[in-house]
């Protein structure tokens, strides 16, 4: 066997810049059915730990940096935790979310 040299020996990640990236966010730590983050072309979801049930919070793509916990715009719809929850194809303000809700 011999070993063959990488064409991208070279090559380093760059990590973004914090005012880049999404910060402070409190990210629940629930099992979900399905992935913890959806994005539509305006919008990005995030299911986030809330005392009272099923939370997820709603951001502006545009909007990065720094969150401060309380001050981050969260859809309460449901008293039970949220196990899914996806934007619709043809609409990016429209948000489905699916519960365990009586």
């Amino acid at each position: 066997t011999t070993m063959r040299t990488s064409k991208v020996k070279n090559a380093t990640a760059i990590p973004y810049k914090p005012d880049k990236c999404y910060d402070g966010l409190n990210v629940s730590n629930a099992t979900l059915d399905a992935n913890a983050v959806a994005a539509s072309g305006r919008y990005v979801a995030v299911a986030v730990a809330s005392g009272t049930g099923g939370a997820v919070a709603i951001l502006p793509l545009e909007r990065t940096g720094k969150f401060i916990p309380s001050e981050v715009p969260t859809l309460q719809a449901h008293a039970a935790q949220v196990y899914d929850f996806a934007f619709s194809p043809f609409d990016d303000a429209l948000l489905g979310t699916v519960a365990d809700d009586a």
